[in-house]
């Protein structure tokens, strides 16, 4: 008796009690669901109280994706629904206050009755088997037990319709197909187009939608195709379906939604029953058309054009898959844990979007067959206001910290795209073009723009060294060296007064420090790629340039308590979160004292400087103190050197995340007053949020390839004769005349215009004699702060070094005349390039080409 009345209390009040607590919980607006694609890309608007029937099922563009789901409890007569909006002749789940979200796996679970039912939610991430990395396909599962100890039948019902693949007024068909494993439905246009296109939600029109379940010799699943509610009136009224097909083709809202359904019988129900699993995915023959060449999920390199056959490999490999995302997610959330479990939390609701956003693909070489040599990662641009721009390279820098430190090879293919479409389409450009096109999935190329010339270039530059230093593989180094070179010297001229540069923050402010910075890494970046390909020369022309730059930059962007968002504007402030890479490069340009001044900066304006509810905005003042940008301030949180700075930062994109009234998916950019969406739902770059773990990573030994493209090599077997080096000889040395004249002038002309731009920067009044000297704050004693992941200790370089290392000079608030340094610095750094253009000049007589290298990593 006491059993009883115990089971029946729970019977009772657990639903009620999971109603309340569903509304104190702290969630997100929405969370993932199956996330594989720019094309399967579904997300899940929770509901505000505790009925099921509010939330919907939707795309990343906001467009509902019509989903029904159904659970049969003791008969007919108790039919329950818990996934999207049901008739009225159904009971209302409840759902609990337990939503599990983490790297791969979002799970609810909803009361039906005596019975409960938890729906999880797999989108496996497999950064070490590109096969099932590439399969767009994610796995629902379903199990139930009963909640009063007693036995009760259960049957579930499972459908999508036609909008997971069109817009209402468009034609659609369907077919059902059954393996000896597998029974599966898919949805596609009626007219399929022979081009790739999107439509005006941003769904691929010549995708094919797949939904599938194991098959079962017993007769416990049932299929049916059909009008949504004559679907669901026959699972109602029967308990299952009847396996039958409906040939009337229409358009996606005509005649009852056409809809493909499943029904599974578990039988009597009392502990927890083996999961019911279905899998659901979106594929086309050709993914991408890549400059004229249609390249293919990298996936159907091994399963061909049967689709069937990765469907069957899907269903049947689900208890592994399984064992391995748990696995996954341990890892992730292990690791994260370390910084705070908030941050691991929003890794947990992050990380499935960064994938979701790009497509590894596969070309076809000219015999035919799968060119495993050829293989790119592509990145669209996801969220309402983002058109279809491929691969933009905001959006890879910012992604770059997940696929560094999930797979350092996956981040060389998703890079080698923009370098090899520029030196193939702008061979010439001395700046790097911001992108592969603006019609995803099509790839036309992208030419730049001069004013984003720094960002870009440098954002490319970084992510070059970075994928070298940490997988070992450098031929990318050589194989696109001229063409980073060439935007090294681009960089020189432009970064550290970049006048007539924005950055992509859309910020028009004119010497940005943020920017300049960005730039000054990158150059010293290019010096150690230099180094790496034994360009010696290069190596130290970018090497002093670099640092003769960041000497000045502190001079100009350093007050002594923090960095000025615009070079002379005291009153300016913000994140700069360029500089984590200068801690993920190590190039250690930026002085300790720097980053403690701006991690204690950080610390307060979000404790207690700033009055806007979200307070990591990107500047302290004008448009973008009404801004954030997740991304970039999970860069400034890795780099800052206080956990309480940091883990502010990180609160502070956890605040937004998790407000269950703020709408939007895991957006990167929102206003800081209101917390209103303003881009990037779904979007890639929230792959920043990897940058503590990127930080963990250990620099790899390096091999380059042996020829860089563009050098003078000789030819295997070609001969040089004397007379051939004589005539060359006396035609090189009048070249060599002619071409140090023209340097010397050029040269002379460069720096003429730096000491104007100097004199531009001096503030009226002040002189180099008469100016107050900022004296850099002391470090703070041992204890008083904790660098969340170990730097090199040769990290801490004196701020005042010069690029010789023996000069020193005062470090001036606002700005100053020249100092006899800096024009000294000048003149090694002129002479140094006059050294680089002979050297230049003399490997023309050589008769042998570079030094050797190491030869290339093989591919993945």
């Amino acid at each position: 008796m006491l059993r009883f009345t115990a089971s029946l209390l729970r019977y009772i009040l657990l639903p009620l009690f999971a109603h309340l607590s569903l509304l104190a919980i702290a969630r997100p607006h929405s969370v993932p669901l199956a996330i594989r694609s720019p094309s399967l890309n579904a997300w899940y608007t929770l509901p505000t109280g505790g009925s099921p029937s509010d939330a919907e099922v939707i795309f990343q563009t906001n467009k509902n994706w019509g989903t029904e789901g159904l659970i049969q409890v003791d008969g007919i007569n108790q039919t329950y629904v818990f996934i999207q909006e049901p008739s009225s002749s159904y009971r209302q789940g409840v759902f609990e206050d337990e939503i599990v979200i983490t790297p791969t796996q979002t799970s609810l679970a909803i009361l039906a009755g005596p019975i409960r039912l938890r729906v999880t939610w797999l989108s496996p991430i497999e950064p070490d088997d590109w096969v099932k990395l590439s399969f767009p396909f994610s796995y629902v599962t379903m199990t139930a037990e009963s909640m009063d100890g007693l036995p009760h039948s259960v049957v579930l019902y499972f459908d999508i319709t036609g909008e997971w693949i069109a817009g209402n007024n468009i034609k659609v068909r369907w077919s059902t197909e059954m393996t000896s494993k597998t029974i599966f439905h898919q949805i596609q246009r009626y007219e399929m187009p022979f081009d790739l296109r999107e439509d005006d939600f941003g769904m691929s029109e010549n995708d094919i939608v797949y939904f599938a379940t194991a098959s079962r010799v017993d007769g416990s699943v049932t299929w049916r195709s059909g009008a949504g509610f004559r679907c669901q009136e026959v699972f109602t009224a029967d308990g299952k379906l009847p396996d039958t097909p409906d040939s009337d083709f229409r358009k996606v809202n005509e005649r009852g939604w056409p809809t493909t359904a499943f029904s599974v019988d578990l039988g009597d129900v009392t502990s927890t029953t083996e999961p019911a699993v279905f899998a659901i995915g979106k594929s086309r023959d050709n993914a991408i058309q890549d400059r004229g060449v249609e390249r293919s999920s990298y996936f159907r390199s091994a399963y061909g054009s049967s689709i069937s056959v990765g469907i069957d490999a899907f269903l049947e490999d689900y208890p592994n898959a399984k064992r391995r995302a748990d696995e996954f997610d341990r890892k992730i959330q292990t690791e994260a844990s370390k910084v705070s479990s908030r941050y691991a939390e929003l890794l947990a609701l992050g990380t499935r979007q960064v994938l979701g956003a790009t497509e590894l693909t596969i070309a076809r070489g000219s015999d035919g067959n799968w060119n495993h040599s050829d293989v790119k990662m592509f990145m669209r641009k996801m969220g309402s206001s983002a058109g279809r721009t491929v691969s933009p390279v905001e959006e890879v820098y910012a992604a770059y910290p997940a696929f560094l430190y999930l797979n350092t090879s996956l981040a060389g293919r998703l890079l080698e795209p923009l370098l090899q479409n520029q030196r193939d389409s702008s061979p010439g450009s001395d700046y790097a073009a911001p992108n592969l096109g603006i019609s995803y999935p099509v790839v036309a190329g992208s030419v730049g723009s001069n004013q984003e010339g720094v960002e870009n270039s440098a954002s490319i530059i970084i992510m070059a060294l970075a994928h070298a230093k940490f997988s070992g593989d450098g031929s990318m180094l050589s194989k696109y060296y001229p063409m980073l070179k060439r935007w090294g010297d681009f960089l020189i001229e432009n970064s550290l007064y970049p006048t007539n540069q924005v950055s992509v923050d859309t910020s028009q402010r004119r010497n940005a420090t943020n920017l300049a910075i960005k730039g000054i890494i990158a150059i010293q970046a290019l010096a150690e790629i230099s180094a790496a390909v034994s360009q010696s020369d290069d190596k130290q022309r970018f090497s002093n340039a670099a640092a003769s730059m960041v000497e000045d930059w502190t001079r100009v962007a350093f007050t002594g308590n923090h960095l000025l968002a615009v070079y002379g504007d005291q009153t300016s402030g913000g994140l700069m979160y360029n500089l984590f890479a200068d801690v993920l490069l190590q190039t250690r340009l930026v002085n300790d004292s720097i980053y403690e001044a701006q991690s204690e900066f950080y610390w307060n304006q979000i404790a207690s400087g700033s009055s806007r509810t979200f307070k990591s905005s990107l500047e302290t003042t004008g448009d973008l103190a009404n801004t954030v940008k997740t991304h970039w301030t999970m860069m400034a949180a890795a780099s800052t050197r206080s956990n309480a700075a940091r883990d502010l930062l990180v609160d502070d994109i956890y605040n937004r995340a998790f407000d269950s009234k703020l709408p939007g998916h895991f957006p990167t950019t929102y206003d800081s007053n209101t917390g209103s969406e303003a881009d990037g739902a779904s979007s890639a770059a929230q792959g920043a949020l990897f940058s503590f773990l990127a930080l963990q990573l250990e620099p790899q030994p390096l091999n380059i390839d042996s020829i860089i493209e563009g050098s003078s090599t000789p030819e295997p077997g070609a001969r040089h004769t004397n007379t051939q080096a004589i005539v060359g000889g006396v035609i090189g040395g009048v070249a060599a005349v002619v071409i140090l004249v023209g340097l010397a002038l050029i040269l002379k002309h460069g720096r003429d215009k730096r000491r104007r731009a100097y004199a531009a920067l001096t503030p009226i009044g002040y002189t180099a004699t008469s100016g107050p000297v900022v004296h850099l704050p002391s470090p703070p004693e041992s204890g008083t702060t904790q660098t969340p992941f170990p730097l090199s200790k040769s990290h801490n370089r004196a701020v005042t070094a010069s690029a010789s290392g023996g000069s020193t000079r005062e470090v001036m608030e606002g700005g100053g005349s020249v100092s006899d340094t800096t024009i000294a610095g000048e003149l090694r750094q002129e002479m140094a390039e006059l050294r680089s253009a002979v050297s230049e000049l003399a490997l023309r007589d050589r008769d042998t080409g570079l030094p050797p290298l190491y030869a290339s990593v093989a591919g993945h």
